[in-house]
């Protein structure tokens, strides 16, 4: 959702008021939602005096409650939406209460937004605080209907809709002990609107699987290292779909063959694939720093026998025997 925001080039969001309080309680259903409370506050509490009071609307800060406003959203949007296609687009793009809409001119963004404004009114719910990149759109929309605010949040995240991009902040406290308390509580405050919070969350759920300590002893020998050694290969930046992806494609270059299918020479046979040469700078010959030394050797030699072990070490020959053998 958040790569749908930021891949076209003009977008606005907008936030639906009060979107809890528009959804109604059945009848029936209002008894879940009974609390007590007392006739008169300035009073003393009394058996007589207190009251059950019931909700005739969803309840803000209820698990439910988002569910049930996205259940009766998309209803609306399947059963009296004729433009199937906004439809699909809206219900994609909405988060809880907050609405991405996106287009690739400005007569479009506009369009989008003034219709899909009438769509929520038609449900009784009013879309509000539209916010593009583009002032174009301020002077379409009503003036209760769009902000003044050049900086808002967007799946938790500040997006300057001025200068049109997003800012994270990340602060890192320092850390003098790294404990399994330490990592579950960092796990705990990763913000998970979104795929790729979703795999940081696992990545760090694995460090924190395999976070544990072993007393190795003092004389354990380390094994041999049993894997098999390979050399990594270099491939060329223009062959690389990892640079592709790295430095950043448009919309035009990522129909390109090599992204999806790799480059040409992985089709091939092993041996036929090119391999770098690189050359090495010749030793230069004839420089004037270049002198020519003559060196001798002395050698001397030890007629002495050399003994293959130390006798003096065993006091029996029997223990020298039993040891050697």
């Amino acid at each position: 959702m958040l790569l749908r925001f930021r891949t076209p080039k003009y977008v606005a969001i907008a936030d639906v008021e009060k979107a809890f309080l528009q959804v109604r309680l059945h009848e029936k259903d209002r008894d879940a939602t009974r609390f007590l409370w007392v006739r008169n506050i300035n009073q003393p509490i009394s058996e007589g005096k207190i009251i059950t009071f019931r909700f005739t609307r969803v309840t803000f800060g209820l698990n439910v409650s988002p569910y049930l406003l996205g259940g009766t959203i998309h209803h609306h949007l399947r059963t009296t939406v004729d433009d199937t296609t906004l439809a699909d687009e809206i219900r994609n793009n909405l988060y809880v209460d907050n609405l991405i809409l996106a287009a690739s001119t400005e007569e479009e963004l506009v369009q989008k937004s003034l219709t899909t404004r009438q769509i929520f009114q038609d449900m009784g719910m009013n879309l509000r605080e539209f916010l593009p990149n583009k002032d174009a759109l301020r002077d379409k929309v009503p003036e209760e209907a769009h902000t003044m605010k050049t900086t808002q949040k967007v799946l938790g995240i500040t997006w300057d809709a001025k200068r049109d991009c997003i800012n994270i902040r990340c602060t890192f406290a320092p850390l003098e002990n790294i404990t399994k308390r330490v990592i579950a509580r960092q796990i705990a405050m990763i913000y998970d609107p979104f795929d790729a919070s979703e795999i940081a969350i696992a990545a760090s759920a694995y460090i924190f699987d395999e976070n544990y300590s072993e007393l190795a002893m003092a004389k354990c020998k380390l094994p041999s290292i049993k894997t098999k050694t390979t050399m990594p290969k270099y491939v060329n930046t223009s062959h690389n779909p990892a640079d592709a992806g790295t430095r950043g494609l448009s919309r035009v270059q990522m129909h390109d063959r090599y992204w999806w299918e790799g480059p040409e020479f992985l089709k091939k046979p092993i041996k036929e694939w090119q391999h770098p040469v690189y050359q090495l700078c010749e030793d230069v010959v004839g420089d004037d720093s270049c002198a020519l030394t003559n060196v001798n050797f002395t050698c001397g030699q030890d007629e002495t026998p050399y003994a293959l072990m130390d006798l003096y070490r065993y006091s029996l020959l029997a223990r020298f025997r039993w040891q050697n053998e």
